[in-house]
């Protein structure tokens, strides 16, 4: 059973150590820098670690801007990759979503070609606007929506 859970004193140093795995890393943040972007930018309360189980897979970051809500970060570790675990996860973090934050809309920045493919199954619809092309040109990731409303 897939779990989203807070990032307290117990769990911070597990969460950090967790690893992408060098392809993993070309496309996420590592979890030290994305709980200090929480922390200075947000709020702890927006990042979340991601238990199987009671096994610590991986960690997701995101918040609500307005009547969106931003996937900031959704990071896997490499143990637990190319398991179908991913896609499971990502359908109840977006009913997690949609649940708690009610939003017109979920945005999601991504250059990671597995990440594209199961977003876009989900409905998620790639942007190409000039909104977008200045987060290309900045990140180097496509901008994904998913419209609710």
């Amino acid at each position: 059973m897939i779990s989203f859970r807070k990032i307290t004193k117990k769990n911070y140093k597990d969460v950090i150590e967790l690893d992408a795995g060098e392809e993993g890393h070309k496309h996420v943040a590592r979890n030290d820098k994305t709980i200090l972007e929480a922390i200075f930018e947000h709020s702890l309360d927006n990042v979340k670690a991601i238990y199987n189980n009671r096994i610590l897979v991986g960690c997701v970051f995101y918040y609500r801007f307005f009547n969106t809500v931003w996937i900031s970060r959704l990071m896997l570790d490499k143990k637990y990759q190319n398991k179908g675990l991913g896609s499971k996860i990502i359908v109840l973090l977006l009913e997690k979503i949609k649940k708690q934050e009610n939003p017109d809309k979920i945005e999601f920045l991504t250059s990671n070609p597995i990440v594209m493919d199961k977003i876009s199954i989900l409905g998620f619809k790639k942007v190409n606007n000039q909104r977008s092309k200045n987060y290309y040109k900045k990140y180097k990731e496509h901008l994904y929506v998913l419209n609710l409303k």
